[in-house]
């Protein structure tokens, strides 16, 4: 499947223009890396039957994904995939079978030819970073998979390995304190919570997305969860 895939996006004169449209003027891979991932997530949805319910040969060239704006799983890693190395950046496929769980005894055991990858991503290595395309909305965080810890085939070895996201970007969510009480017993209260992971995407959805109405009673709701008498003492 690796190579028919790496076929389907080779020479794609469409999904290299539209990469060069929207990374003119941008230095690091990391911006170029964020800029096409976020236009295929805004344009190109999700559609038809599973691309391993299919024939091999009925993978859709990147134009085509392009074109139609739809496609399964395969084909818009291969519209990545056509993208990223038309700008000169290196990516791998990420083949995944979400029913495997890693142990020691799958890792470093043997892919075989009838195993089944029901998940596709697109990783690029860059500099110690790793980023994970082919999953999630514009606002997910690049470094982050929602398919940590899950069995990959390492293609070049034909073995199996667990798939591990950068230090730092595994789901987690952290929340701390910082309480002041004056002599009047009344207390200034800051509370700071750090999103990590997949849980950084519906974070950043909320706030880019809602409106100044919502925004102001969700703020509203969350200060008078914590206590009825809360008083918000900064802007919303």
């Amino acid at each position: 499947i690796e190579a028919q895939m790496k076929a389907k996006a080779a020479g794609q004169v469409l999904a290299a223009q539209k990469a060069a449209e929207l990374t003119a003027g941008l230095g690091s891979v990391a911006e170029k890396v964020h800029a096409i991932r976020d236009f295929v997530a805004k344009n190109i949805r999700y559609d038809g039957p599973a691309y391993y319910e299919l024939p091999l040969e009925m993978l859709s060239p990147a134009d085509e994904t392009l074109r139609s704006g739809y496609g399964h799983q395969a084909d818009v890693a291969i519209l990545l995939r056509a993208m990223l190395s038309s700008v000169l950046i290196d990516s791998r496929f990420v083949l995944i079978d979400s029913d495997l769980i890693p142990s020691d005894k799958v890792e470093d055991s043997l892919v075989d030819s009838y195993d089944r990858f029901d998940t596709i991503l697109v990783a690029v290595d860059d500099n110690g970073a790793t980023y994970y395309l082919n999953e999630g909305s514009q606002y997910a965080e690049l470094r982050a998979t929602s398919f940590d810890g899950l069995a990959y085939a390492d293609v070049a070895n034909r073995k199996w390995a667990r798939l591990t996201p950068d230090v730092g970007y595994a789901d987690s969510l952290t929340t701390h304190y910082n309480i002041d009480v004056e002599r009047d017993g009344t207390a200034a209260v800051e509370i700071i919570t750090e999103y990590r992971g997949t849980l950084v995407e519906d974070f950043r959805r909320l706030y880019k997305e809602i409106t100044p109405e919502d925004r102001r009673r969700h703020v509203l709701e969350t200060v008078s969860s914590y206590s009825r008498n809360a008083v918000l003492d900064r802007e919303y």
